[in-house]
């Protein structure tokens, strides 16, 4: 049995706390692959707090995220794609976070800049094996 004196389900909860932002994440991907591109695939809650006020809604700590949403393509321009309209907002309103490579509005990240290309080999194996 998981629960006994010493492991108590406050301290389950405790445990598994810090893992909440991943499941909310997680929970929004999956939302966003079954929505058929009706939501802009932008997660972090930060961020999306920032352009609901930008598009004039008040939010606070009980805002749903689904408002946000329909906030979110309410304004999309009808010539933009969802991910056209997701890097413009993410780049205007995600200012100072880490996982932006900074001067670059393409969207590739440091770790695809700093990645090596393969090299091909110079001779042929022809043996065969065994």
């Amino acid at each position: 049995m998981l629960i006994n004196k010493s492991v108590t389900p406050l301290k389950i909860i405790q445990w598994t706390g810090h893992h909440a932002a991943w499941l909310l994440t997680f929970a929004g991907i999956i939302a966003f692959l079954y929505s058929n591109e009706r939501l802009i695939p932008i997660y972090k809650r930060d961020i999306l707090f920032k352009i609901a006020e930008h598009f004039g809604l008040k939010t606070n700590q009980s805002t749903k995220i689904s408002d946000i949403q329909e906030v979110m393509i309410a304004n999309k321009p009808s010539h933009k794609d969802v991910y056209g309209f997701m890097r413009e907002l993410y780049f205007k309103f995600a200012k100072g976070d880490k996982e932006i490579s900074k001067g670059n509005e393409e969207g590739s990240s440091k770790l695809r800049q700093g990645k090596r290309k393969r090299k091909g080999t110079t001779n042929r194996n022809t043996q065969s094996q065994t």
